[in-house]
């Protein structure tokens, strides 16, 4: 698992149209894994991987099951369990796919199989048919409906992961992201954190991997502007990400368990708003991803 200087890299949370996983918003895209910034969770670091919501010193992002995204509502009756690895492990007209079962849950945490209630297909526009996180959707075998629209009820059809969970694989221009302990590997694309030029106002942050950044559903509702606190790495404004408090030299920071902060270029002149703030690398020396050897954020130096 890679490495970051500073913090931790919370999870990524849903959006705040959607209800978070008992924490933050929640539809289809909150995770919360704790990576490693001092920021809070996200992959390795302060909580569980791929957990949000917790501290830590050192920045590490989790890559598999780290992450725990949020669904929409409490979870509906279970089924039966599954392998979302094995393609055809439920019977004929179903589907292996992510379900909230814990009573009271609002986030993916089983695989359970599900009638296939409809022929969308990766890419096509999908709604669902439930909850959002009891599984039922009108998307095909080996997809589930993502980044649903309050106001208009439609998502995206996406696509699990293939493979297996050491040996993910995922469709040109998408990476797997395994979060909710591992029972939510899906494919998203990828970004350029600095030009933020994900679609449909997605948000652009490092993913559990520590490969790169994907686009995640924003949870900020526009509401959480530098210095606020959070949970999940998609829970701040469009450019900032959560990481752990210490980092962030802001009074309602204090108490928090992570805040918001922005990316930067270490490569770049120093525009951090906090005072004492530099711009710190993402990763340890030698460990950054190819092309995101620029990537910081704001931080208050540990060391």
């Amino acid at each position: 698992m890679k490495t970051t200087k500073l913090f931790t890299i919370f999870a990524i949370a849903g959006s705040l149209t959607l209800t978070a996983c008992g924490k933050d918003s929640g539809s289809d895209d909150s995770t919360s894994s704790s990576s490693s910034a001092s920021a809070g969770s996200g992959s390795e670091g302060s909580g569980s991987e791929g957990e949000t919501g917790e501290s830590g010193s050192t920045m590490t992002t989790t890559s598999d099951s780290s992450g725990s995204f949020v669904g929409t509502d409490a979870a509906m009756s279970c089924g039966e369990s599954c392998d979302i690895w094995t393609p055809g492990d439920c019977g004929s007209g179903q589907k292996c796919t992510a379900v909230g079962c814990e009573v009271g849950t609002t986030a993916w945490d089983s695989n359970v199989c599900r009638d296939v209630q409809g022929t969308k297909q990766l890419g096509d526009e999908c709604e669902y048919l439930g909850t959002g996180i009891d599984g039922n959707d009108d998307c095909d075998d080996g997809t589930m409906c993502w980044n649903v629209d309050a106001d208009t009820g439609l998502g995206t059809c996406i696509a699990f992961c293939t493979g297996s969970a050491a040996a993910p694989s995922c469709a040109s221009g998408t990476s797997c992201v395994i979060a909710n302990d591992g029972v939510l590997p899906i494919c998203l694309p990828g970004c350029d954190p600095l030009v933020q030029d994900c679609d449909n106002g997605d948000l652009c942050i490092p993913d559990f991997n520590d490969t790169g950044f994907v686009c995640v559903l924003d949870a900020s509702g526009g509401m959480a502007p530098y210095g606020t606190p959070c949970e999940y790495a998609n829970s701040c404004n469009n450019g900032l990400i959560c990481i752990a408090s210490e980092a962030v030299p802001e009074p309602d920071c204090a108490t928090a368990s992570g805040c918001c902060s922005p990316m930067c270029d270490i490569n770049e002149a120093n525009t951090c708003p906090g005072a004492g703030q530099s711009c710190e690398s993402l990763y340890e020396a030698g460990m950054e991803p190819p092309g995101y050897e620029h990537m910081g954020v704001c931080a208050v130096p540990t060391g």
